[in-house]
């Protein structure tokens, strides 16, 4: 399975982080999204924000993770 099919699987089963690991490697950008996945994820763990705000974060992460993946070239 190539890496682009394995971040789609991975964000499908709701694995945002291992998806913008794979992701990392396809393009350097990736670091801008994980950067903002980690604050979110902190700011959820600490109960800064609600979870429809997690939800709501981590669906614009994985739908930017997707339009990164399709705009790298092979």
């Amino acid at each position: 399975m190539d890496k682009k099919a394995q971040i789609q699987e991975h964000i499908s089963l709701g694995k945002t982080e291992e998806a913008l690991e794979l992701l990392e490697q396809l393009s350097t950008d990736a670091v801008l999204l994980q950067s903002r996945f980690n604050g979110a994820k902190r700011q959820y763990s600490m109960g800064l924000i609600d979870f429809s705000e997690w939800s709501r974060v981590q669906a614009q992460i994985n739908y930017a993770a997707l339009e990164m993946m399709n705009s790298v070239r092979n």
